[in-house]
């Protein structure tokens, strides 16, 4: 079994003008994944309420469930209001996940949706405990080393204290970036105790990397800390937990500058990308579904 597991997400952020050019950038990821043979290990994060995907993409919609990939939804938050209400998050954040869950009730796909990530990597205990009420249970928010601001210059998260190399952990609504919390264990006999990881209601999958084009230098770093250091589960040693990377980008980040067509260059690269990893870095290609399959073994969740 892999040790090293990587995922490709897609928040599906169409910021073209044209629909017809937003269902192109769809058609070609998918044709892309198709010919590098990671079709059914690919996650798709929704911005459902801002591009309707389940009303103008839904042949890219269909596509993906034959295959097997993962849905998510992708909500932004940026417009509203500081400081957020959880009631207005969850109404907001509501609606999308009923029109893709409606959606895929149609489709006779009988899958809820449990997998979120805020647009801009927005944390907030706020926003956390409405995805609870509404039935997520795992979140890729966390970017380690870097920090950003929403597309209105709110302050969206700042995780410049959390190392690379971390791998998935556990939390409730508050205590988000608390990626090394631990409980002690009493001993039952002499000799016997120690510590478990924190298990909390979300499994949290930290973002390795954010943009079209992969910094390798920042890979290479993830898995030199990552296969020697043991952060958040304190029990196993670093070669028991599968390394995880998780890839970030956009479908408009496949659009020439100008906004109006495709770029071959750049979706070209991605399967070039595709080959680095599974060749020269051994990676292995796993949706977020699969991956979390994997992680619950080492971090099981409270059930």
């Amino acid at each position: 079994m892999s040790k090293r597991l990587f995922l490709i997400t897609v928040d599906c952020d169409l910021r073209v003008d044209a629909t017809g050019l937003r269902q192109e950038t769809l058609e070609q990821l998918l044709a892309v994944f198709d010919g590098s043979g990671v079709s059914g290990h690919v996650t798709w994060f929704l911005n459902e309420n801002d591009f309707q995907l389940t009303r103008y993409h839904k042949s890219f919609l269909d596509e993906a469930i034959r295959r097997g990939d993962t849905l998510g939804l992708h909500d932004h938050l940026d417009k509203m209001k500081r400081p957020l209400n959880k009631e207005t998050v969850k109404q907001y954040c509501q609606a999308s996940k009923r029109r893709v869950e409606d959606f895929l009730k149609k489709r006779k796909v009988g899958r809820k949706i449990l997998f979120h990530r805020n647009g801009c990597f927005l944390q907030e205990a706020t926003v956390y405990a409405a995805l609870r009420e509404l039935g997520y249970t795992v979140c890729s928010d966390i970017y380690p080393g870097m920090a950003g601001l929403d597309h209105h210059g709110n302050i969206a998260y700042d995780n410049r204290l959390i190392p690379e190399g971390i791998r998935p952990y556990r939390h409730d609504e508050e205590n988000y970036s608390s990626y090394f919390t631990r409980i002690r264990v009493a001993p039952i006999r002499e000799g016997q105790g120690g510590w478990k990881p924190f298990v909390g209601h979300f499994l949290q999958v930290p973002v390795g990397y954010l943009s079209l084009k992969i910094n390798f230098e920042r890979v290479k770093r993830w898995l030199a800390i990552s296969e020697t250091v043991e952060f958040s589960c304190p029990n196993q040693t670093p070669g028991d937990f599968p390394s995880l990377f998780t890839w970030c980008f956009h479908p408009y980040e496949i659009v020439e500058e100008a906004g109006k067509r495709i770029s071959r260059e750049k979706v070209n690269l991605i399967s070039q990308q595709l080959e680095v990893l599974h060749n020269q870095y051994q990676f292995t290609f796993v949706s977020l579904e699969q991956a979390v399959k994997r992680c619950e073994a080492f971090l099981p969740n409270q059930t």
